[in-house]
C-alpha cells in the first residue's frame, strides 16, 4: 500500500495567475504595495497566514482583504490550468488498488469544492481530502497531513506528501513521512533540496509505487 497525499496549488493545478494578481490588486486598493517576491512567498500557505506574513496584523483588516481576495480570484479562475501529465498520472495510480490518493490543501472547503473538485475531472479520483477549514493548525504545521493520513488509516512508513513549497516539505517531515518535490510547479526549487524525492514530471510518481 502506498498513500500519496497531494497539495493542490502549484502541484496539481497552476493557479499562480489566479491568486497572486488578484491579491496584488486587492492589496493595492488598501494601500499596500508588496513586491512580487513577497506575494509569491505566500503561495502554498493559508490565506490568513499569507496576509500576516505581509505585515497585516489587524484581524478585521485581514478578513476584509481575504474576502475581497476570494472574490477577485473567482473572477480569474479561467487562468487556472492542470499541469501537463497530471490527469494521466493520477488515473494510472487510481487503477492500482494498493494506492490511496488524498488531498491536504490550504484552500478553504468552498474553494476546494467549487474551484477544484467540481471543476476538474481529477477531483473525483481522491479517496479523502483535508482543507484549511478542517484543522486549527496549518502548513508548515503537520496537522493537515496527519488529518489526511487518518482519513484513510494510513501508515507513516508508506505515505508520501507531494508539494511544491518549503512549507509542504516542512509539514511532511514534521508529520513523519517522506516528501516528494513537484518541481514542475516549484517557484523556489532551491528550497526543496531536502526532499526525499525530486519529481521532474508527474509521471515520475509512478516510480514510487
Amino acid at each position: 500500500m502506498v498513500n500519496f497525499i497531494f497539495d493542490i496549488d502549484g502541484t496539481l493545478i497552476d493557479t499562480f495567475d489566479v491568486y497572486v494578481p488578484a491579491l496584488k490588486q486587492v492589496l493595492q486598493g488598501h494601500g499596500y504595495s508588496p513586491s512580487d517576491s513577497e506575494l509569491a512567498s505566500g503561495f502554498g500557505i493559508s490565506g490568513d497566514d499569507a496576509l500576516k506574513n505581509l505585515g497585516i496584523r489587524d484581524i478585521r483588516v485581514r478578513q476584509t482583504i481575504f474576502n475581497e481576495w476570494a472574490q477577485a480570484s473567482v473572477q480569474r479562475i479561467e487562468h487556472a490550468t492542470l499541469y501537463p501529465g497530471i490527469e494521466a498520472t493520477l488515473r494510472q495510480l487510481k487503477l492500482n488498488q494498493q494506492v490511496k490518493l488524498v488531498i491536504a490543501t490550504s484552500k478553504t472547503k468552498q474553494d476546494y469544492e467549487n474551484g477544484f473538485q467540481d471543476r476538474y475531472a481529477i477531483g473525483r479520483l481522491f479517496d479523502a481530502y483535508v482543507t484549511v477549514d478542517d484543522t486549527t493548525e496549518h502548513k508548515p504545521n503537520p496537522a493537515p497531513i496527519v488529518a489526511g493520513l487518518d482519513k484513510v488509516n494510513a501508515q507513516l512508513n508508506n505515505s508520501i506528501y507531494i508539494g511544491d513549497t518549503v512549507h509542504d516539505l516542512q509539514a511532511a517531515h514534521a508529520a513523519g513521512i517522506k516528501f516528494a518535490a513537484a518541481l514542475w510547479g516549484a517557484m523556489q526549487p532551491e528550497q526543496l533540496v531536502l526532499a526525499d524525492y525530486h519529481l521532474n514530471e508527474p509521471a515520475d510518481l509512478l516510480k514510487l509505487v
